[in-house]
C-alpha cells in the first residue's frame, strides 16, 4: 500500500510523527548496541545488562510490530533468539559477537530502507521487497555522495568516500606510532597508515575493534563502532554544517553535523 499526502500541513505533521518514532528506534538501537558492548567487556555484570538488553529488545519488537511498514523486525527477533541461547550457556565462547553485529547493521540498514522514499511507504509483505532491495543497493553505487559513520575515543564522526572495506582488527600488530595520532598497522602483510583521531600518545585506549579503510586505503581510520551509510545525488552535509566556535582553521575538521540525533565531526 502507497501512502501519498498531498495537503502540507498533514504532510508535515505525519512527518513530524515519523520523524519522533524513528528517533525513538534509534534510541533504543543505540541503547542495545551499547549494553552488547558492555556485556562483552563486562561479564560480571552479565545478568543486570543482559536482563536490560532483552527490556528494550520487546520495547523495540512492539514498535515494529505497530508500524509494520518498517523492515528487519524478523532480525530482531533472530538477534533475541542469539542472547537466549547465548544466556543458557554463559560462556564467552558461546556468544559469537561477529553475528551479533551483523544482524545489528542488518536492522539499521534495513530500517534506513525503509524511510529512503519518506513519505512513500511500503509494507513488507509487498511481493517486491526482493527486488527492492537489490535495486536499492544498485542505485545507492550510482550515487555522487557517500559517507560513513563510525565512533572512536567517545566521539563520532563521518567521512566522505568512494569506496570503503571494513577490516575487523584481528590483533594485527601497531608497527609505529607517528604524531600527533597516526598509526602504522600491518594488516594482511601490507603496513598501513591509519589515523586514530584524539587518541593520546603514548597514554593510548583501547584498542580499535575495526579498521575503516576508505579510497582503496588512502585514507584509513581506527573506529570502535561503525555506524550508518549515507547515500546522495547533492552535498547534504554542507547545508548542515555548524563550524566550531573559536577555530580558525582545523586540517581535520570544518566543523561538525547533526545526524540521527547524535553530533557528528565531519571530516574532509
Amino acid at each position: 500500500m502507497e501512502y501519498t499526502l498531498k495537503a502540507n500541513g498533514t504532510f508535515h505533521a505525519y512527518q513530524e510523527l515519523w520523524n519522533f518514532n524513528l528517533q525513538k528506534i534509534e534510541d533504543i538501537q543505540q541503547d542495545i548496541e551499547m549494553a552488547i558492548r558492555q556485556l562483552e567487556d563486562r561479564y560480571s555484570d552479565f545478568e543486570l545488562i543482559y536482563n536490560r538488553i532483552i527490556k528494550q529488545m520487546d520495547l523495540l519488537s512492539s514498535i515494529y510490530s505497530s508500524y509494520n511498514a518498517i523492515e528487519g523486525g524478523e532480525y530482531i527477533l533472530r538477534l533475541r533468539s542469539v542472547l537466549q541461547s547465548y544466556r543458557s550457556r554463559y560462556t564467552r565462547e558461546g556468544l559469537d559477537f561477529n553475528l551479533i553485529q551483523n544482524l545489528l547493521i542488518k536492522i539499521a540498514d534495513a530500517r534506513s530502507g525503509s524511510f529512503e522514499q519518506f513519505p512513500e511507504l511500503y509494507h513488507a509483505e509487498k511481493i517486491i521487497e526482493g527486488r527492492k532491495d537489490a535495486a536499492a543497493s544498485s542505485d545507492r553505487i550510482t550515487k555522487k555522495y557517500k559517507w560513513i559513520t563510525f565512533e572512536r575515543n567517545r566521539s563520532w564522526f563521518v567521512s566522505p568516500f568512494t569506496n570503503s572495506i571494513i577490516q575487523k582488527n584481528e590483533n594485527y600488530p601497531i608497527e609505529s606510532y607517528e604524531e600527533p595520532d597516526f598509526i602504522h598497522v600491518g594488516i594482511n602483510n601490507t603496513v598501513l597508515k591509519i589515523k586514530d583521531i584524539f587518541s593520546n600518545f603514548p597514554e593510548r585506549g583501547k584498542s580499535p575493534a575495526y579498521y575503516l579503510l576508505l579510497n582503496d586505503s588512502a585514507k584509513n581510520f581506527a573506529a570502535n563502532m561503525i555506524g550508518k551509510q549515507i547515500f546522495s545525488d547533492k552535498d547534504i552535509m554542507k547545508p548542515m554544517l555548524r563550524p566550531f566556535e573559536n577555530v580558525e582553521a582545523n586540517t581535520l575538521t570544518p566543523g561538525r553535523v547533526r545526524l540521527f540525533g547524535i553530533n557528528h565531526i565531519l571530516l574532509y
